[in-house]
């Protein structure tokens, strides 16, 4: 943890939402213990408590996972993550936050919480697809964690999901016909989640989800406004914009498909209006950095395969329609291409 000096815009968002994960952690230890224990428990990882809540600090989402990890370790306390994802709102997101509640469709709401993973959620990736009637949204580690901090952080983005979702979706809406699906067996404060979600939970299962009905993609969203959500569009990607990481349009480009529906990829005339630029422009660009919009699909899909291949006990079938391919056969012809093995091969020589 570092003292904040100077930073550019996209770090001060991304800081303001790592207080408010500290400062909602420091409430809901209020509930089951002193000031003095939870202060003493801050100290010892050198994360004073005034300094947070003056935002004096600079923090990062390891420092909050070892801070996760120390109140598992000290405290055990009960569905920790449940408290801390469904105490989430819309204040918690900063810039983000108010395109959230700007959002007039789902797809423009899936899109801003997909650059919050982007920003905050580094050990995770976000993935979204229709299957049958129900939408599943999957949470995918990039590495494996801890067992205790994995169940934490996920508990925690499932019910984060379900927060935001309920602040934008119509009151209306039955979360009963609803599934969570756990990565992991049951923990000993299974019960806990029933108060925190009415649907079918089930645990033991491939791939963390919350599936959701695919019909309610076309729900109109509460407080819905093209204006201001344009503004936080146009806000937010001056933000990415001055990212050094972001500094070519290449990179850039990665971020939009890293963060995309990979199976309704945007086409190159997309891309080129979302830089303002002519689509011929834009080849001409891509071209004087070396690369071509197709070899940065390709890139980006590799390295999903990979991620999906080293990181998840998805089916290779699975892996391939979340990549996009049409065919599985596609998908393995790729692989082959850029790995010089299958996907089968891959997965086995990483085990």
């Amino acid at each position: 943890m570092k003292i904040i000096k100077h930073s550019d815009e996209y770090t001060k968002e991304r800081q303001k939402i790592l207080h408010s994960y500290f400062t909602d952690t420091i409430d809901i230890l209020s509930e089951s213990h002193t000031p003095q224990e939870i202060e003493q428990l801050f100290e010892s990882l050198s994360f004073p408590i005034e300094d947070i809540t003056k935002k004096l600090t600079s923090l990062s989402f390891d420092d909050y996972l070892r801070l996760i990890d120390k109140i598992n370790e000290a405290w055990a306390v009960p569905g920790l993550g449940l408290k801390l994802g469904i105490v989430k709102s819309i204040r918690n997101f900063g810039i983000y936050g108010y395109a959230l509640m700007s959002s007039t469709t789902y797809e423009q709401f899936t899109t801003v919480a997909n650059r919050i993973f982007y920003a905050i959620y580094e050990p995770l990736t976000i993935q979204h697809h229709i299957v049958g009637d129900m939408l599943e949204i999957s949470y995918l580690p990039k590495e494996p964690l801890p067992r205790n901090i994995h169940t934490i952080l996920m508990e925690q983005v499932v019910t984060c999901g379900i927060s935001l979702m309920s602040t934008q979706l119509p009151e209306e809406i039955n979360w009963e016909n609803c599934i969570i699906n756990c990565d992991y067996a049951a923990p000993d404060h299974a019960q806990l989640y029933n108060e925190y979600f009415p649907g079918k939970i089930r645990f033991n299962q491939p791939v963390m989800q919350l599936c959701v009905p695919a019909s309610w993609m076309q729900l109109p969203l509460k407080a819905g406004n093209h204006y201001i959500y344009s503004l936080c569009e146009n806000k937010i990607e001056d933000i990415l914009n001055g990212l050094g990481t972001q500094s070519t349009l290449s990179n850039r480009i990665r971020h939009i498909l890293l963060t995309s529906n990979l199976n309704h990829l945007p086409s190159t005339p997309q891309i080129a209006q979302k830089f303002h630029i002519a689509e011929r422009t834009l080849h001409l660009r891509l071209s004087r950095e070396g690369t071509s919009y197709r070899t940065i699909l390709n890139e980006v899909r590799n390295e999903l395969a990979q991620r999906y291949l080293n990181e998840s006990s998805l089916t290779i079938q699975e892996i391939a329609f979340l990549l996009g391919y049409e065919h599985s056969q596609n998908f393995y012809r790729a692989f082959l291409k850029n790995n010089g093995m299958t996907p089968a091969q891959y997965r086995k020589n990483k085990q």
